[in-house]
């Protein structure tokens, strides 16, 4: 039976094996394992678990016919751990992260993403706005978006304001997309 040493508790899954061999087993629920079908001999037995430290029982000498019970007591082996850096990004491509941006801004906004696109047969920009629901393409060129002059409104492209491509108009042209 396998055991922590501190609180006696039985160790489920540690690992028992005949040193210099490929025969071993693992404990059950209760701490306990059975090596079958060893041939005699004296082996050097290790035992071993996740954060404990290795005992090897040295020389234990199997005979034909013959069960060997062994009590063993695992040492808790301390280890300072380095710093561990858990990093994510959340993805802003996704028609569920645009949609759950729009439900979370104060304002009113729209958005389409990279998926809508690409199932979409637009062939630029100018296309893709169209679709968005209150916008309004003037000549082929200017957004008006719920029927503000285009003049009120921005152009953000990858999350930086897009230039305004006419000196008297603060608007984006689209023709050049």
């Amino acid at each position: 039976m396998v055991k922590d040493k501190n609180t006696g508790e039985t160790l489920v899954g540690a690992n028992i094996f005949f040193l210099g061999t490929t025969t071993g087993t693992s404990t059950d629920i209760n701490g306990a394992f059975l090596l079958e079908n060893i041939k005699p001999g004296n082996y050097d037995l290790a035992v071993s678990f996740i954060s404990y430290k290795m005992h090897i029982i040295k020389g234990v000498n199997v005979k034909k016919d013959t069960d060997i019970e062994l009590n063993v007591d695992l040492e808790a082996e301390s280890t300072q751990l380095q710093s561990v850096t858990v990093s994510a990004r959340k993805a802003n491509n996704t028609d569920i992260s645009i949609i759950s941006s729009i439900k979370s801004s104060g304002l009113v906004i729209n958005g389409i993403t990279a998926q809508q696109i690409s199932r979409s047969q637009d062939s630029d920009a100018s296309q893709v706005v169209r679709r968005m629901p209150g916008v309004t393409l003037i000549d082929d060129r200017f957004i008006m978006i719920r029927g503000l002059s285009e003049r009120y409104n921005y152009t953000m492209l990858n999350q930086m304001t897009a230039p305004g491509m006419e000196t008297d108009v603060r608007s984006f042209s689209f023709d050049i997309l």
